[in-house]
């Protein structure tokens, strides 16, 4: 969805769905996922951007990214 919002660009209704399905895919490997592992982070990075690039939201898009980084230091000792 994220890349139908980024080339229909002033379609509302995709970047909405775009948005509703990250959200989703957020809270799946938050519940699933420790924060060091690089789907959970991925798929931090892939929100980020797309709140950068296609929702203009760069102060959210930064602090999405700074939060993966951050929980996933926390937990970095616990990795075998």
């Amino acid at each position: 969805y994220r890349y139908i919002a980024e080339f229909r660009g002033t379609d509302p209704g995709a970047v909405a769905r775009a948005s509703e399905v990250y959200q989703e895919a957020i809270d799946a490997v938050q519940e699933h996922l420790a924060a060091t592992h690089p789907i959970r982070l991925g798929m931090a990075l892939s929100r980020a951007v797309f709140s950068y690039e296609i929702l203009n939201l760069k102060p959210e898009a930064c602090n999405i990214a700074r939060k993966a980084f951050d929980d996933g230091l926390k937990e970095l000792d616990a990795i075998p």
